[in-house]
């Protein structure tokens, strides 16, 4: 699935804006050549210009940069969106001279984002079925704490396309845990995700439908309610909903 190189973080924003993850994988997704997937790049906000700093030996790259948290909360959303990608991108530029990291790679992730209007639509590689009549592959759509994970099947010379939500997820289980990283043909027919602890979700041209292959046990249904998405209150009402 995608890779995320380096993995970046901002801390220190508002929990109630709900767009970060957009403006980050749509910067990630378009920067190449940059890093490895081991490396983490975190930027810190700080509230005035004196306690900028940073931190870039080893695999954690961490920057202090100032960020009017007044000002960034006045903005329109989309404007919101524009004011984190430039801090980004400022961010990276800070420490290309000493990583040696290329400017004009990190200048273009800076313009393809602003080309896709800082949102982030993923769409991999696609895989044939074994006798290579059929493909498929899994696109990502990110809306603010949701990603919703579609399936498109083509057959041959496109005749047939099929574009299917298999399942509504939460964007850790995409750039953190990589939950839904192991995608493939299970048969001639059947597409999908295989996890490590046996159970799968699949569709087919003739089930366009996210469908679970699981033994109805608390074990799989709990692995079933984490990685389907919900909107919670609290974090003690989404474990308790997990664990139910």
């Amino acid at each position: 699935m995608i890779k995320f190189s380096p993995y970046i973080t901002i801390y220190d924003l508002n929990k109630g804006f709900k767009a970060l993850d957009e403006v980050i994988w749509s910067f990630s997704k378009n920067l190449k050549g940059i890093g490895t997937a081991r490396e983490r790049f975190n930027i810190h906000l700080v509230d005035n210009k004196d306690s900028e700093r940073q931190q870039i030996q080893g695999s954690i790259k961490s920057i202090w940069k100032y960020f009017d948290k007044n000002r960034f909360e006045k903005e329109s959303l989309s404007t919101q969106k524009e004011i984190l990608l430039d801090l980004i991108t400022d961010s990276f530029f800070s420490v290309a001279t000493e990583l040696d990291w290329d400017k004009a790679m990190i200048g273009n992730a800076k313009e393809r984002s602003l080309d896709d209007g800082i949102e982030f639509e993923f769409v991999s590689k696609p895989r044939l079925n074994s006798s290579k009549n059929k493909s498929g592959s899994v696109k990502l759509k990110l809306k603010e704490n949701k990603v919703s994970i579609y399936v498109v099947l083509k057959t041959k010379n496109e005749i047939d396309t099929k574009e299917i939500l298999i399942l509504d997820s939460f964007p850790h289980h995409i750039s953190t845990f990589k939950t839904f990283n192991e995608y493939k043909w299970l048969n001639e027919e059947d597409f999908g995700f295989v996890f490590s602890n046996g159970l799968s979700l699949t569709c087919s041209f003739n089930e366009p439908i996210g469908t679970w292959n699981h033994r109805d046990i608390e074990e799989s249904n709990g692995f079933i309610r984490s990685v389907t998405y919900k909107e919670f209150s609290s974090e003690n009402e989404r474990i308790k909903w997990m664990n139910n």
